[in-house]
């Protein structure tokens, strides 16, 4: 297999990004998408400085807890609208995508179809053992960087939380909201824009460090959307969580109980019943029987 799969027409120029369409398209995108995210900043900007004049004029407690609690709606609509936009970069990193697979996907069927006789058993075991290592290198870029962005995130909230003392997750969760939205649209941006701009295929062994490039902005994308759906819309199940302690063992505790809690429908950080709760419904089911 000494030859390269051959992709003309449109095909070709789509996947070296030049295809006239494709161009406007991505231009259009990125300009449009820009100029968006610049408009909800300016509308964050305009909600937000009249709260902070009114916060320095404010000496009572009660009247600046009702303040924050303004102030905490508002930064949650902020983060909906930046929300909104990582999930319009990823749709259109995605259709992209597809595009790319379907072109490559019909020009190997084709070879394979036409080219049959070429196909040897060395040729199988040459392009299985690429294929292998590939999507071993791809797989190690999705989970690893997002892997290690989360749990290094996990750590800086219990180190800060340890300076101002041990408290609850609840506290953080604003803060927490804003940052993970913020990293989820700039990972599903840099998606879009490697996508519309990097072209998919050439005959230098960059394209290998652009798919790899390319797989751990994915999985930092996917990582940091799930976070920041949590903080936005399942925030309460998270509330009664600890922070404080930075041993590793804690850290990774940490991270894959709030990231079990956010999935389920119970509040409490705990996975499974508790002996008492278990002991005190058996009672009650027992005696509703009799």
């Amino acid at each position: 297999m000494d030859h390269d799969t051959i992709i003309d027409g449109w095909k070709a120029q789509w996947i070296q990004r030049t295809l006239p369409g494709f161009v406007y398209y991505s231009l259009s995108m990125t300009v449009g998408l820009s100029m968006l995210v610049g408009l909800i900043a300016i509308l964050n900007i305009r909600t937000m400085r009249p709260l902070r004049r009114e916060l320095a004029g404010m000496t009572s407690a009660s009247d600046c807890a009702g303040l924050y609690s303004r102030f905490d709606r508002c930064t949650k609509i902020a983060c909906h609208r930046h929300y909104a936009v990582a999930w319009a970069y990823m749709i259109n990193f995605l259709a992209i995508a597809m595009v790319d697979m379907y072109i490559s996907t019909t020009a190997l069927t084709k070879e394979a179809a036409e080219l049959s006789i070429l196909w040897t058993w060395e040729a199988i075991l040459l392009v299985a053992t690429v294929v292998g290592v590939s999507t071993a290198g791809f797989v190690a870029a999705f989970v690893l960087v997002p892997l290690a962005q989360m749990l290094f995130a996990t750590w800086a909230l219990n180190r800060f939380a340890q300076k101002n003392g041990s408290e609850t997750l609840s506290k953080y969760i604003p803060l927490a909201r804003i940052y993970s939205t913020h990293a989820a649209q700039l990972w599903a941006m840099a998606c879009f824009l490697i996508t519309a701009f990097w072209p998919s295929f050439d005959d230098t062994p960059v394209r290998f460090v652009r798919w790899l490039i390319l797989e751990a902005c994915v999985g930092s994308a996917c990582a940091w959307i799930d976070a920041s759906t949590a903080f936005n819309f399942a925030s309460e199940k998270l509330e009664d969580f600890e922070l404080g302690n930075t041993r590793l063992r804690h850290i990774l505790q940490m991270f894959a109980q709030t990231a079990a809690a956010a999935h389920t429908s119970e509040k409490s950080g705990d996975l499974l019943p508790r002996y008492e709760d278990a002991s005190e419904k058996s009672t009650l089911l027992v005696s509703g029987l009799h």
